[in-house]
């Protein structure tokens, strides 16, 4: 089978897979605080969903903003 890979149309979120990564808390705990689901919150952070009310939360709890 091949391996079929999603096209990341928003790139401008990869940069937060890093920050979640250096806060040291899983994505579940994020989405939990965030209140959304683990699934969106995975796909925001990964470029795939731009996640516009998201992003500025999860900022907000990274402490980036």
């Amino acid at each position: 089978f091949p391996v079929t890979i999603k096209k990341v149309k928003y790139p401008e979120n990869i940069y937060l897979k890093n920050e979640v990564a250096k806060s040291e808390k899983t994505i579940t705990d994020l989405a939990t605080e965030i209140g959304c689901s683990r699934d969106v919150l995975s796909l925001t952070i990964n470029g795939h969903y731009k996640g516009e009310n998201l992003v500025p939360k999860l900022k907000k709890i990274l402490g980036l903003i």
